[in-house]
């Protein structure tokens, strides 16, 4: 018998193939997009010496930034619409924010030069918005989808003239149309998007926002209506999985670490919810001001007090120790590393810490001293 010699073979399946293929023609096309906006953004940037309109366009950006978003829900939550608008709102910041960062991790499209920047005179806060990639603009994706999303649910999907209360209506849509407009051109306006970062951003909003009223309906009655422990599996086991399918780059950039904080996050309300059901912890507006109030600092004296115990608790045992941190060079400046022991960090102190106190573990406080 002869022995047969083995040689290495290059292996291909057609379907990755021809993915791969249609992600590189479309980071092609928006690569060129990209390049050939950028030449615009001086236009946008004419008013710098005005400092009404660099604060104007500062406020703008940070009223358009996962931060406001995440600090801001509990106020919906505790105080002003809790039940369904809340969670259905909470879901879609989600989705948004899952899906750009999906989408700037898979094209790595790079934002403007740092000519294009407006300098602060400081040089951290010039790298903030340098820390991921540039396509789609998120703020332009949140800025589009969330505000007309809520106005949907306030007022629903009648015409202004055949609303029950046209001039709240109207009033609403000026002030949703105004925010828009504001964070996306800060995002112009500050040198940390081109045109087509936003441009892309906004009919991601627009088409997000089409499907979520499509399917927010048939989420909702599944999250209120199904065992809340099957509820809490299912989520569960769709956060792992997005984030075993959300695609990582190398240098590491921040967007992973984002939406790892962001999917613990959603999956710990979604969990809070959940359990809030299963041991009947219900939520009412409160009646007056300072119920509200005190609410208010119960329960974000919870959330911040219980994501550092847990920071605490799981920064030295999970995460990568910190002289790890300066010899790895394969990151970029700001970034650390970010194996597995940080993504459950991360989780915990997002999903635990933040999300499930703000739906379980504060209304639990709220019932037990009479708020």
């Amino acid at each position: 018998m002869k022995n047969a010699t083995m040689t290495a073979r290059e292996v291909q399946m057609p379907l990755v193939e021809g993915l791969v293929g249609v992600k590189d023609f479309c980071r092609g096309y928006l690569a060129k997009q990209v390049d050939w906006s950028c030449s615009l953004l001086p236009y946008f940037q004419r008013t710098r010496g005005s400092k009404f309109m660099c604060t104007y366009m500062r406020t703008a950006s940070l009223l358009g930034s996962e931060e406001f978003y995440i600090v801001n829900i509990p106020i919906l939550m505790w105080c002003l619409a809790p039940g369904s608008i809340t969670r259905v709102l909470v879901c879609l910041f989600g989705i948004t924010m899952y899906v750009g960062n999906f989408l700037k991790n898979l094209l790595c499209l790079p934002r403007p030069s740092g000519k294009y920047l407006m300098d602060s005179g400081d040089a951290t806060d010039r790298s903030l918005d340098n820390r991921d990639f540039g396509w789609p603009s998120v703020h332009s994706l949140n800025g589009v989808a969330i505000p007309f999303f809520a106005l949907r649910c306030m007022f629903g999907s009648v015409l202004l003239w055949e609303a029950t209360d046209p001039g709240n209506m109207l009033i609403g849509y000026i002030i949703a149309f105004a925010y828009t407009g504001s964070v996306c051109f800060s995002r112009l306006f500050l040198g940390v998007h081109s045109p087509a970062d936003v441009q892309g951003g906004m009919i991601l909003g627009g088409i997000v926002l089409r499907l979520w009223m499509w399917a927010h309906e048939g989420v909702d009655a599944w999250l209120t209506t199904a065992d809340p422990f099957s509820v809490i599996a299912w989520v569960t086991a769709g956060t792992l999985l997005l984030l075993l399918l959300h695609p990582r780059v190398r240098p590491t950039t921040y967007t992973y670490e984002e939406s790892t904080c962001l999917l613990g996050f959603l999956g710990g309300f979604l969990i809070g919810g959940a359990l809030s059901r299963a041991y009947d912890i219900p939520l009412e507006t409160p009646d007056s001001f300072l119920l509200g109030a005190g609410r208010m600092l119960v329960g974000y004296a919870m959330m911040f007090f219980g994501r550092e115990v847990i920071k605490a608790v799981t920064k030295p045992v999970l995460c990568t120790p910190p002289q790890q941190e300066k010899k790895d060079d394969d990151a970029l400046p700001g970034v650390g590393p970010f194996a597995a022991g940080d993504v459950t960090a991360r989780l915990l102190q997002y999903g635990v810490g933040f999300g499930t106190v703000v739906s379980f573990g504060a209304p639990a406080a709220f019932q037990a001293l009479g708020l």
